[in-house]
């Protein structure tokens, strides 16, 4: 299941916008949009009220973050949302958990639910592991070595990436036991990735 910490993730500033009719309370709980076609769950917690074009220190606990690591940044203006009305700004002023934060050691999730076969496990590597190449990641496993070790956009050679591995029920079974055994040993054997798996969501 999709997994909220008990600490922050965060500390911002929030700013109603006065589209509400009621004042904002405590263990609020919006919509956030976190990446331009992503939007998150949150829980928002500050002492007393917030009401219409008030703004107020606040702390903010994500849904299930490593899907969206390193989005933050400190002075990024997120948006608020009620359904699909957009009722307040929160201002980031302080970045709590590392996953989240731009600045730290990078983090990129890969879907086993993208993976049926050996092209679509490359297909889903590219996507999440280069950027901005005039030409296409090879498909065998000395091409996926290559791009793990770094250098190919996403992060720099030998520099520490943590690859988040969700749904690897999926490749064992569509891609067998023995298959997904290969695939982990690539990864694992690279001094500069930190790989963890999910049979199914991340937490």
């Amino acid at each position: 299941m999709p997994y909220m910490n008990d600490k922050p993730d965060a500390k911002a500033i929030l700013e109603n916008l006065g589209v509400r009719k009621s004042p904002i309370y405590p263990d609020y709980r919006p919509a956030i949009r976190i990446k331009d076609d992503y939007m998150t769950t949150s829980k928002i917690d500050f002492e007393g009220i917030i009401s219409g074009n008030e703004s107020k220190e606040v702390e903010i606990c994500f849904l299930s973050p490593k899907y969206y690591g390193n989005t933050l940044w400190t002075g990024r203006k997120l948006e608020v949302y009620e359904g699909e009305h957009l009722v307040a700004y929160a201002v980031i002023t302080k970045i709590i958990n590392p996953v989240l934060n731009r600045d730290k050691e990078k983090y990129v999730m890969v879907d086993g639910r993208n993976m049926s076969n050996w092209n679509t496990f490359y297909e889903e590597l590219q996507n999440k592991l280069t950027k901005g190449l005039g030409w296409k990641m090879g498909h065998n496993l000395n091409a996926l070595d290559d791009v793990l070790r770094g250098g190919f956009g996403c992060h720099e050679y030998g520099e520490v990436l943590h690859i988040v591995f969700i749904y690897t029920s999926k490749v064992k079974e569509h891609m067998g036991q023995e298959t997904f055994d290969t695939i982990l040993g690539i990864m694992k054997k690279n001094e500069n990735i930190r790989l963890e798996c999910y049979e199914e969501h991340a937490f």
